[in-house]
């Protein structure tokens, strides 16, 4: 089993990408923790566990905030998050498959800002950010990439 763990934001992380991560969780028998503040399915396995906190503004991030440790992988949407773990020397991938550094995490973050000031003066664009197939395939890349570089670190 591996040293590190596999955080999954299961508030802001789309069903495909969800079933990704399960199938790369019990292949590469990688151990996962699914936060959220409500029950979400997931194909459950030894490797798998699912932690419901209470619903409320923030309570998953600050759970996976708790929690995360050097080295580990997080998978968010969130730009709170983002930054919080990147600073923790976590591995942050979106389910895009960006991975962010503490420094691309930053730079999220006040871009968000900007766009979010935008929107409130009713300048900003609106719509839903929907998964295709491209964005998902390049979650899946980027997750299988981080996974086998650990893989190498830890049997060379």
């Amino acid at each position: 089993m591996s040293t590190f763990v596999l955080w999954v934001d299961g508030d802001s992380c789309p069903f495909e990408v969800r079933r990704i991560i399960e199938r790369a969780s019990r292949g590469r028998r990688v151990r996962t923790v699914v936060v959220a503040d409500r029950i979400l399915p997931v194909v459950e396995h030894q490797f798998l566990d699912r932690i419901v906190v209470e619903p409320g503004p923030g309570a998953t991030d600050r759970y996976i905030t708790e929690h995360v440790a050097r080295g580990d992988i997080v998978v968010t949407r969130d730009v709170g998050l983002t930054s919080a773990c990147a600073d923790r020397d976590a591995v942050v991938l979106d389910d895009r498959g960006v991975r962010y550094t503490a420094d691309k995490a930053a730079e999220r973050r006040s871009i968000h800002r900007f766009m979010s000031a935008l929107r409130e003066r009713g300048l900003g664009t609106s719509g839903s950010l929907r998964l295709s197939k491209r964005p998902t395939a390049d979650f899946a890349n980027a997750l299988d990439r981080e996974l086998s570089a650990r893989n190498s670190a830890h049997s060379g």
